[in-house]
């Protein structure tokens, strides 16, 4: 059995695992490059100027914080369901006046200019929903 190496810098493992998490419960979408970045900047702030945020360090705090890099599923964290019954409420006897041969399926893609990733960190165990993407973008309709 593998034995995890004690953490050399616990002051700033626990500053980054605090910002994660606030990050996390606003679902910010977190990738390494901006764990690291923001391990060094606690390194910094903390006056640990022989810290470096390598890939080996940050596998290391990913295995003993629980951390995974998870696929960002829909945008459930941007949807208002008050917004939702509303819509129902209000267009569903409209929806109802029209025959099936009336109704059509479609579905828009879009190229994004600027876009969060679509991947992030998580605790294990830590459902992973995401927010909108950005809105500048060519979008093209399919159906």
């Amino acid at each position: 059995m593998k034995r995890m190496k004690i953490c050399e810098y616990p002051d700033i493992e626990v500053s980054l695992l605090n910002w994660f998490i606030q990050c996390r419960d606003l679902n910010i979408p977190i990738n390494g490059p901006i764990l690291k970045e923001k391990a060094e900047f606690f390194a910094t702030k903390l006056g640990n100027k022989q810290f470096k945020a390598s890939q080996g360090w940050l596998s290391n705090w990913k295995i003993r914080n629980n951390v995974v890099f998870r696929k960002i599923c829909g945008e459930n964290a941007s949807v208002d369901q008050s917004i939702c019954s509303e819509w129902l409420v209000k267009y569903l006897p409209i929806i109802n006046q029209y025959s099936t041969d009336d109704v059509y399926n479609v579905d828009e893609t879009g190229l994004f200019y600027k876009c969060l990733p679509s991947q992030t960190f998580v605790l294990k165990g830590e459902n992973c929903a995401g927010g909108k993407n950005s809105k500048e973008r060519v979008t093209i309709l399919l159906g």
